[in-house]
């Protein structure tokens, strides 16, 4: 489900990484977490009522950082017509291995392996796949961005959950785990709300915050329309 977002990670990047799938950090009621991970709110829920996927936060219910991956990669292997039962064990698994300090960021699967960077046997059932075809095998990295991928009649996007566009960052860390403006504090859904519920314009929005260039409202203007799936804010 990659989209043409960068995919090498920093040193930086990759320890952030590691510690964020190690603890939960980050909160996202279920809007957000859709938006952010490119699951629809509906199977969010479904995924919770029956038990297949379980957020790390219950009261109330929010999503973790974490789980914005996780989900993703339930997605990713449902897609390849892996049963949804035998997608939660493996998710499980991965998790599991990853809590543990894994540093591998990619999976592979063929829709009956899932192999954690290029190991070539399956931890969970113990398959074994030639370590070259498990390299050729279609990959899901753990932070890249869903782009246009078929997941039942809809079709997923999601950004980046590093760089989510030209002139934001995530990290768990900072705000909640919210999109800042990059080398700030301040939110991108704040700059949106300031647009849509206030109706400032962009020369507005930079007088309220000085280090701000107008590229960077822009930006952030157009990653939260693009996450809401309304027209780009003018």
């Amino acid at each position: 489900m990659p989209d043409s977002s960068p995919t090498k990670l920093t040193a930086e990047q990759r320890a952030l990484v590691s510690w964020t799938l190690q603890v939960p950090r980050g909160r996202y009621p279920a809007w957000r977490a859709s938006q952010l991970s490119g699951i629809p709110r509906s199977t969010l829920y479904d995924w919770v009522r029956i038990e297949m996927y379980v957020p790390d936060f219950d009261h109330p219910l929010e999503w973790s950082y974490r789980d914005l991956i996780y989900v993703r990669l339930f997605a990713w292997l449902r897609t390849k017509g892996m049963p949804r039962p035998e997608v939660a064990s493996r998710v499980k698994d991965v998790r599991a291995r990853l809590e543990e300090g894994s540093e591998s960021h990619v999976l592979r699967s063929d829709g009956r392996g899932v192999f954690l960077g290029l190991e070539h046997v399956d931890a969970l059932t113990g398959q074994s796949g030639l370590p070259p075809v498990v390299a050729f095998l279609d990959e899901f990295r753990l932070t890249v961005g869903v782009e246009k991928t078929e997941f039942g009649r809809r079709h997923l996007w999601g950004p980046n959950l590093l760089t989510p566009s030209e002139r934001s960052f995530i990290s768990p860390r900072v705000m909640g785990g919210e999109p800042c403006i990059t080398d700030t504090r301040i939110p991108t859904g704040t700059l949106y709300a300031l647009r849509t519920q206030r109706n400032l314009d962009v020369v507005a929005i930079t007088k309220l915050y000085v280090e701000l260039a107008a590229q960077d409202v822009d930006d952030a203007l157009r990653l939260e329309s693009r996450l809401r799936g309304q027209p780009i804010a003018a």
